[in-house]
């Protein structure tokens, strides 16, 4: 039975979801802050080392983030 459940990708590794969950609430606390910043901004550009761009910068947080770390994305955030 355990190798049908370590086989079952629905099946979620409770220690993976509780990662997700703070890596979550730090993005929404930075997300929140900028929010501050620019309250008519919608869109938000984070890269992994937690640079924010805003909307329009697509572009320059791509090019951020190739240098950080090629092998990540840039999170888009809609607020």
């Amino acid at each position: 039975m355990e190798e049908e459940k370590d086989k079952n990708p629905d099946v979620q590794n409770p220690e993976q979801d509780k990662q997700g969950k703070q890596a979550d609430t730090k993005l929404s606390t930075l997300i929140a802050s900028y929010k501050k910043s620019y309250p008519d901004e919608k869109t938000f550009h984070v890269t992994s080392d937690n640079q924010v761009f805003l909307g329009k910068d697509l572009a320059l947080a791509k090019m951020h983030q190739r240098k950080a770390d090629a092998n990540k994305e840039v999170q888009t955030v809609k607020a």
